[in-house]
């Protein structure tokens, strides 16, 4: 469990966290208490986008009946060490309830807007470990790309942000539709970080993935449902991407393309502000 806090912050690994975590769970962060699933996926990643990816400093755990406390610190190279402390209610299995307070003044961002819940966008009967299409599903992918190409899926439908560094070659190509040309995990990670906290409530579906077995590469088209905040203004709206993505024999994803046009999404949806 409490390794799996330490992760999530030093990997961006929401799967190992997530399976801790009931329905029912809350977590209290910037004094703002997230209920459900969905809430807290969302406060995590927000988390993510101000402290991740950094190597943990130090850590002190402090064990109890029903009751657990941690704190560390994740090392800045720029600054102080960024410091958390959480203290949380558990069975030793699940978590119930977290409260946890970051000391924000060595945080060189601005915190988050909180997400208020919205009763009528709250499905009571969801569970959060609903099963999800994944790229196997759809297409009888190559036996030893299967998995490789599932995890890929999994970045995007379940924000496993740890897959990045598992997944990609350190020197990979990175293209996507907006930003300028990179090399390494960094530019598409935030991509994907920025677009989950720019969306509420947002839901990745894949439509079509195809594999070529002579060039060791798939091409999918899916696309992102969430609500947009457009200058104080909620939108629902649904984002088209096609992904070309390219693999090595021993099956690390070398190069990744990503298309997006955002000049008719800002039109179609009457966009007065950039989600990139």
């Amino acid at each position: 469990m409490f390794d799996a806090l330490t992760e999530l912050y030093t990997e961006g690994d929401l799967d190992k966290l997530r399976a801790f975590i009931l329905h029912s769970s809350s977590w209290r962060q910037h004094d703002f208490t997230s209920y459900g699933n969905a809430q807290i996926e969302k406060q995590w990643l927000q988390s993510i986008a101000l402290l991740g990816f950094k190597p943990l400093a130090e850590k002190q755990v402090v064990q109890g009946k029903g009751h657990s406390a941690i704190y560390f610190e994740l090392a800045n190279n720029d600054s102080e060490n960024n410091r958390i402390g959480f203290f949380f209610e558990h069975n030793g299995e699940h978590i119930k309830r977290v409260n946890a307070i970051v000391d924000t003044t060595s945080l060189s961002a601005n915190l988050p807007d909180a997400d208020p819940l919205l009763i009528s966008q709250f499905d009571h009967q969801l569970h959060p470990q609903s099963a999800h299409a994944e790229p196997s599903d759809l297409i009888t992918l190559p036996e030893q790309y299967r998995d490789v190409v599932d995890q890929w899926w999994h970045i995007w439908q379940a924000n496993q942000m740890a897959s990045f560094g598992t997944l990609y070659d350190q020197q990979a190509v990175v293209k996507i539709a907006g930003l300028p040309e990179s090399s390494g995990i960094e530019q598409i990670r935030n991509f994907r970080i920025k677009l989950s906290n720019q969306l509420n409530r947002s839901y990745c579906q894949l439509q079509h993935i195809i594999f070529d077995e002579q060039n060791n590469s798939f091409a999918s088209t899916w696309c992102i449902d969430g609500d947009f905040i457009d200058n104080g203004e909620i939108k629902r709206i649904r984002i088209p991407l096609m992904s070309f993505v390219s693999l090595s024999d021993d099956g690390v994803i070398t190069s990744e393309r990503i298309q997006v046009d955002w000049l008719a999404l800002q039109k179609r949806f009457a966009l007065n502000a950039s989600i990139v």
